[in-house]
């Protein structure tokens, strides 16, 4: 069983603001660092780099706050029996460590938080209850697993994010020099690093991810070639018949003729 209190998203204070804790609190305080932050948490003390999560224990006491600039942060305060922590490997407490997804982690605690507020009565504690674990789960991935250089990669997060816009609409026309511009790096460190993170170079995924949309409207539609061809980023009917037949090895018509045949075949 878990209980939230409360909690923020994107939450800032000035630099002049240190929160001190004497006391530390009764409950868990789950903490996404978006700043350079110096932290004392108990008897220890941190130099905090942007994009560090740290579960502070209950009743540690803790000061916090950025010398240099603007505090940032995601946080949730909760409690919780032994049972919710039952499962699976333990979150390491009072010790900071990188996030591998700081981006999805802040939307999880937006969903944590909206469920606590406006969620369906009959759903609303499973809800917080999955959404909490799904959250601790991805933190607790980053403490107990070796690190993967790429996550170490201060341009990671950012690139999950572009490719994830990718799988979701591979027709949308995106410019590889517009987004290195995007990204203050250069076309040629972006080809670099896009291979790096996901295995291919970014033109050729594209083009897969469209052949892969092509495939499944010739499949589950009646819409024409010409319509697909469109719907999936093709400005030229011409062009989307040669790349469909040079990654699948068959014309459209043919592929869905294909499938056709087979859907019947297996009734």
């Amino acid at each position: 069983m878990i209980r939230i209190s409360q909690g923020g998203y994107h939450s800032r204070h000035p630099r002049a603001v240190h929160i001190s804790r004497p006391q530390g609190i009764s409950e868990y305080l789950l903490l996404i660092v978006k700043t350079a932050a110096v932290y004392h948490l108990g008897e220890e003390s941190f130099n905090v780099t942007p994009n560090s999560a740290v579960l502070i224990s209950p009743h540690t006491p803790s000061l916090y706050g950025n010398p240099a600039g603007e505090y940032i942060d995601d946080w949730l305060q909760f409690s919780a029996d032994a049972a919710f922590f039952a499962d699976g490997q333990p979150l390491i407490t009072d010790r900071f460590f990188p996030v591998i997804a700081p981006t999805h982690c802040g939307t999880l605690i937006q969903s944590i938080l909206w469920e606590n507020q406006y969620g369906i009565p009959a759903v609303k504690d499973e809800n917080i209850t999955l959404l909490t674990k799904a959250l601790l789960n991805n933190l607790v991935t980053k403490q107990h697993h070796p690190a993967h250089e790429k996550w170490k990669n201060p341009y990671y997060a950012a690139f999950q994010e572009l490719r994830l816009e990718l799988l979701s609409s591979p027709e949308k026309e995106r410019r590889p020099t517009e987004l290195a511009q995007e990204l203050t790096i250069s076309l040629s460190h972006f080809q670099h690093l896009y291979r790096q993170f996901f295995g291919l170079p970014f033109q050729k995924e594209v083009i897969s991810l469209r052949i892969e949309k092509a495939k499944n409207l010739l499949k589950t539609t009646d819409m024409t070639v010409e319509q697909i061809a469109e719907l999936c980023g093709y400005h030229s009917e011409v062009h989307f018949y040669r790349q469909f037949q040079k990654i699948t090895g068959v014309t459209p018509n043919s592929f869905r003729t294909q499938e056709s045949a087979g859907a019947s075949n297996s009734l």
